[in-house]
């Protein structure tokens, strides 16, 4: 029983983290394909501070991923769903861009997908195990 506990934390982290990573990967291609007053890589401190809010936004998520009661599932799901929202929001603002905009738009796509995936493993996997049941 503790095992498969353990085994419900170890995959809504996996998810948790699986977005963080896209939201990196979206803020590489921001920096890459730079235009006007955004991100770039030629301002390194700004660069690193938009990493690490990045990261911030997503600790919350990745700290309540390790509990498995319903209180702490349901504000990483809303935390979560703010995430979606942005990664949502992306897909028009990528294909917008006339100067490459192409990569945003996927990038957005994809964190939507893997975000709502995050999502359904949080609200779905361990609920029958939820509070010690």
């Amino acid at each position: 029983m503790k095992k498969e506990r353990g085994l419900f934390m170890f995959k809504r982290f996996l998810m948790v983290l699986l977005t963080m990573i896209v939201a990196i990967v979206a803020v590489l291609i921001a920096a890459n394909n730079t235009t006007g007053e955004t991100i770039s890589f030629d301002e390194p401190v700004l660069f690193w501070i938009g990493l690490g809010t990045i990261i911030l936004f997503f600790l919350p998520s990745l700290f309540l991923s390790f509990f498995s009661n319903n209180g702490a599932r349901i504000t990483s799901i809303i935390f979560q769903s703010f995430i979606a929202l942005s990664f949502l929001g992306l897909i028009p603002a990528g294909a917008l861009d006339p100067n490459g905009g192409v990569w945003a738009s996927i990038i957005g796509i994809v964190g939507t997908i893997v975000s709502i995936c995050s999502i359904a493993v949080t609200f779905f996997v361990g609920k029958n195990n939820a509070n010690g049941q």
